[in-house]
């Protein structure tokens, strides 16, 4: 009777196994000896959250050498990360080939390194967003611009294949025969985009954003997302593994845009951890951040703002990501405590200052521009030869409009309603303002982006594409780890005709083929604000003003391993001009073109600057 009871009990535990197999794809890896098992472990099944609904759960693993840190199996964490996909894992030798549906991946977990010849393709997401989309390609959904393709057409460094050495880190890797186990915080930075694809874990609970909003995770759990700063302190494994962690991403992950303190002391060649051991207060910073004391925390991330500032796309302070509802409370504390880290605030002060000076020069632009244009955002000269229009932003885009008139029979009366309901989309304020143009018989035309800050590339590339007067729009980038120099090529619907086709380049609602076109810049114009007068500068139209205030890199949301937010510049894209030289630097006037700000709002003196 025992045996037979003891051998129902094995039947039931191996038909167990069989049905909860992680790997997805039974039969690639029978059953072997680790190659590195780890020290003893235990698994628990979590909840998932995804775009705030609840969808299924995912198993995670802890170590015994560092409890608090959650693993996971590769081929689970893609599946959860791609609502179901399947990784195929198969073991060759004591080495592991991960493939997903657009590339490969090779894992070593006795050197605890992953490597890969397709690397961008490999994590590549944006088929969830459009499957005709190419890895690391931008595209923010519009419906008046389509992705046509991607070209790696040159190398600026030697990288035969990307290789990841988590074992400089001491992010240790592990298997059980059949499947790889990384540690989660780790899977998710190498998985998070540029489109704002994003994962976290902390609290029992995975929450998973494919949203394009930055710090989304923020609004699809908000409780969840304050817990890991209402914590005073966190384990000593974690807040190892934590710096260890933000290690890996500053040296692997980031764009290295070129304009950064840490940069200007040799992290690219260095490392993140040896440039801060070099700096002057940066052993400082590097000792609050392996603190387990989360205010130390947090101020050793107020500290590293100002040595890895790029203008605005790199966020390590507190304040970058912050959930609503804690923000004052959290932002009070830190205030608080100023006095106790006085290298630290002395630092966050210096970034405050820069960030002061920025906004000083937005305010002064627009009380210069309020004076001379009112709340037109057109505005046309006396003599009606020259005429000014504002695009303060790529920020605005009415993405319900757009659809409301790509689902309408896109009559005259249908563009109208859009063009006259929703003035503040920026396109539609381009649109408006070449209508008025074309109306007023307009002969010099200035689009002044002096106080842009960005935003969407889908804004920048239909508006060039409408001021070139040809559908085919190019931007020219480069992804800092594979060492690739890409051409991006879109197609754009000029006509807002609903068709993508060469009507587009003949027949375009607006024609300025008539105008001579400058664009007037500023130390302020920055990311989307740099990228715009980059791309219309190569397609030879004229600058004007002063050096534009650069912004290379797209962003990248990350969460610390504990599951704070922050954000960096992303090696996934890092635009250039048609040369392959990053304009991180900025956008320089064209020759005789550069003058003080009390010229930038007298149309007459800049239409005469596009006939000197």
């Amino acid at each position: 009777m025992d045996k037979r009871i003891i051998a129902t009990l094995m039947l039931a535990f191996m038909v167990l196994t069989a049905c909860t197999d992680k790997n997805d794809n039974p039969g690639d890896n029978p059953q072997q000896t680790p190659v590195d098992v780890g020290p003893a472990y235990t698994d628990k099944l979590v909840d998932v959250n995804r775009d705030g609904k609840v969808s299924g759960r995912v198993s995670l693993r802890f170590y015994s050498d560092m409890p608090s840190v959650a693993y996971v199996s590769v081929a689970d964490f893609h599946k959860v990360m791609t609502d179901g996909e399947t990784m195929k894992v198969t073991r060759q030798g004591d080495l592991y080939q991960l493939v997903t549906r657009k590339g490969t991946a090779t894992v070593d977990v006795k050197a605890d390194c992953l490597s890969s010849t397709t690397y961008a393709a490999f994590v590549d997401l944006l088929w969830m967003v459009d499957p005709g989309l190419a890895p690391n390609a931008m595209y923010d959904g519009s419906k008046y611009i389509r992705f046509v393709s991607l070209e790696n057409v040159s190398s600026f460094k030697p990288v035969s294949a990307v290789r990841l050495d988590f074992g400089k880190y001491n992010i240790d890797l592990h298997d059980d025969g059949s499947n790889v186990y990384f540690p989660f915080a780790t899977l998710a930075d190498i998985y998070s985009d540029c489109n704002f694809h994003n994962i976290s874990y902390h609290d029992d609970l995975v929450v998973v954003s494919t949203k394009l909003d930055t710090y989304s995770i923020n609004k699809i759990a908000p409780e969840y997302a304050a817990k890991p700063y209402l914590r005073d302190e966190v384990t000593a494994d974690m807040a190892k593994f934590r710096y260890q962690e933000l290690c890996f991403v500053f040296d692997n992950l980031f764009g290295f845009p070129g304009c950064t303190i840490m940069e200007q002391n040799g992290m690219e060649e260095k490392g993140f951890d040896a440039t801060l051991d070099a700096i002057q207060d940066g052993k400082t910073v590097k000792k609050l951040l392996q603190s387990t004391d989360n205010m130390d925390f947090a101020w050793g991330r107020m500290a590293l703002q100002y040595l890895i500032d790029d203008g605005g796309h790199t966020g390590t302070a507190v304040s970058s990501g912050l959930p609503a509802g804690i923000e004052a409370d959290y932002m009070s504390r830190m205030k608080a405590t100023a006095s106790k880290y006085p290298e630290a605030a002395a630092l966050y002060d210096k970034w405050e200052k820069c960030l002061v000076e920025s906004s000083e020069k937005a305010e002064t632009l627009e009380k210069m521009q309020k004076q001379a244009y009112g709340d037109n955002l057109y505005k046309v000269n006396d003599s009606k030869t020259t005429a000014v229009i504002l695009i303060n932003s790529f920020f605005d885009m009415n993405e319900a409009a757009w659809k409301k008139y790509y689902a309408s029979a896109k009559t005259d009366a249908d563009w109208q309603e859009l063009l006259k309901n929703y003035r503040s989309d920026n396109l539609i304020t381009l649109l408006y303002g070449l209508q008025q143009a074309k109306a007023d018989g307009v002969k010099n035309l200035i689009i002044d982006i002096t106080k842009n800050s960005g935003g969407s590339c889908d804004l920048v590339g239909a508006s060039v594409a409408l001021l070139r007067k040809n559908r085919t729009v190019q931007f020219w980038s480069q992804d800092a780890l594979e060492g690739k120099n890409k051409i991006a090529t879109y197609y754009v619907d000029r006509n807002f005709d609903g068709v993508f086709d060469e009507k587009d380049d003949t027949q375009p609602k607006f024609d300025c083929s008539d105008m001579s076109i400058g664009v007037l810049i500023s130390s302020a114009s920055f990311s989307c604000g740099n990228q715009f007068p980059t791309i219309m500068k190569d397609y030879g139209f004229t600058m004007m003003g002063e050096r534009s205030g650069g912004g290379a890199c797209c962003i990248q949301v990350m969460q610390t391993a504990d599951g704070q937010n922050y954000k960096i510049s992303t090696y996934r894209d890092r635009s250039t001009d048609k040369h392959f030289v990053s304009n991180d630097s900025g956008v320089q006037p064209s020759e005789g073109c550069t003058f003080s700000l009390d010229k930038f709002c007298n149309l007459d003196f800049l239409g005469g600057k596009l006939h000197q």
